[in-house]
């Protein structure tokens, strides 16, 4: 887990914590509620660091991503 105060757009302008709550989304973790960024947002941000851990990981983003985009039925795709 990351612990950030801010991160970068994909235009490398920084994001604040109030500026990502909008696709944040909330999870329980051993009785602990934490919020964390949308995928949309870690994406973006790998996108931007463009480091090779990024990159390694972003194909594994990008079909979580689409694995979680409404299909024809308005339900994830199976």
């Amino acid at each position: 887990m990351d612990v950030l105060v801010d991160m970068p757009a994909r235009d490398g302008r920084r994001l604040s914590y109030e500026d990502l709550t909008g696709g944040a989304q909330q999870i329980q973790s051993a009785n602990l509620s934490i919020r964390v960024a949308g995928l949309a947002d870690i994406i973006a941000s790998k996108q931007w660091a463009n480091r090779p851990k990024d990159r390694r990981a972003l194909p594994e983003l990008y079909k979580l991503a689409a694995s979680l985009e409404p299909g024809p039925t308005g339900g994830p795709n199976a």
